[in-house]
Formats: C-alpha cells, structure tokens, sequence
C-alpha cells in the first residue's frame, strides 16, 4: 500500500536577509493527495486510505462514496470497505485535479463505557497528477530564482513587520503560470505585489502529466513567512 502522504510536492527554503531568517514553501494545493492510478486499483478503502482504522470499526452502517466525472458530483453507497463495482466506477473515472470524499458510518464500542456509539469518518483527497509539475532546473534554480526576485527585494521596514504571505498560481499544460491570486496577505501591500509579481514572472515549468503522458493543469500554493510563522 502506498503512503498518500508522500505524494505531495513539498519544497521549503530558508534565507537570511535584514537580520531575519524568512522561508518560503511551494507545494501542491491540497492537504491529502492520491493519483488516479491508485484509485483505478483500488478494491478496498484501505488500499488508498494509508492508516485506515478498520480495527475500530465493530459494525459498519455505510460507505458514501464521492467523486466528481465531467464537472458533476455522483454518490455510491457501499456496505463496508470493500468497494463496490459501482464505486470503483466513480473513483477510477473521477476527474483529475478533483476531489474525493469517503463518509464512513459505523458502530463503535467507546473505550469507557463499554456501550456501542454511532460514529462518522470522512476522509478528503484530491487527485493529482501521476507526474507533478516542476520548475525547470529544478529546486536549486528554484531557489536562486526567488533569492534574486523576491527575498532581496523585500525592505528592511517590511521585514521587521512581517507577516505570512500566502498566494496561490496554476502551472498550466503549457507550463506557464496562470490564476495568481492572493490567498493571505503579508499585511503590507508593497510586500504582496513584490510577492506576486516574483510568482508571476516565473520562468515556464515542465507541466504535469497524466499516467498517459497528456499535459495537465496543477495548481500550487506559495508561502513566505519568518520562521516559526
């Protein structure tokens, strides 16, 4: 069974600048990730649900299946976590950069007073790309890029005030950068268009790709914050 976890795209670097030590994170813009390769195999919840806690779990009531195909939402029921052909339908059909949702209902005995409860999991992932995509050159390139647009031309005031900016941008199948939108503002807005602008001006990234090798859209989230933040 794969780890779901490691399927993030996750860079993080570290600069000294104006006495303050700031870092900066591109990652995918999500929380859980699963490919749809995965999802196409799987047969049962825990072959994509990494730590699925069926040792809980005394009696199962239902299994709601969630999964969107060509922009509309479709709902499977099940009985338990094997899933049904149905399901596997939804999921191994489901579109790529969107979300699934697993609503488990179940019986469970609590712990103290020994007396079964009715309980629910739900359990969030987005699907990406079999191969993520990359700022071209690669991390050290990456880092050179924004030390030279972003980290050296913040201003000392700005720094000593700092606060975490986050912004998201796409990397579309051209693999230019697309979507910038503020998401948290540093709370200067000097600070903001500097960041912005050091997004937009990126260079072209090697653009995602499907199990097929087709060119997707990826979307990412950029954070710049003082250690700690």
């Amino acid at each position: 069974m794969k780890n779901i976890f490691s399927i993030v795209l996750f860079s993080m670097f570290v600069f000294s600048t104006n006495a303050q030590d700031l870092n900066f994170s591109i990652r995918g813009n999500y929380s859980r990730s699963i490919t749809a390769e995965q999802l196409e195999k799987a047969n049962l919840l825990t072959d994509f649900i990494d730590g699925y806690p069926s040792s809980w779990i005394s009696e199962y009531v239902s299994v709601n299946v969630v999964a969107v195909n060509k922009g509309l939402t479709q709902i499977e029921i099940g009985q338990d976590l094997v899933l049904t052909e149905q399901q596997k339908n939804i999921l191994s059909n489901a579109d790529l950069a969107s979300d699934i949702e697993i609503n488990v209902n179940y019986i469970a005995k609590n712990t103290f007073t020994e007396k079964n409860e009715n309980k629910k999991m739900t359990v969030k992932m987005s699907i990406v790309p079999e191969i993520q995509a990359e700022f071209d050159g690669g991390k050290e390139k990456q880092s050179q890029y924004f030390k030279d647009n972003l980290i050296n031309k913040i201003p000392k005031s700005i720094v000593e005030e700092f606060k975490k900016g986050v912004a998201v941008f796409s990397v579309n199948e051209n693999g230019e950068i697309t979507n910038t939108k503020l998401k948290t503002s540093s709370g200067d807005a000097t600070m903001d268009k500097i960041l912005i602008e050091a997004i937009n001006n990126m260079p072209k990234w090697k653009p995602a790709a499907n199990s097929k090798g087709q060119k997707i859209n990826q979307e990412f989230e950029f954070s710049l914050g003082n250690l700690g933040c």
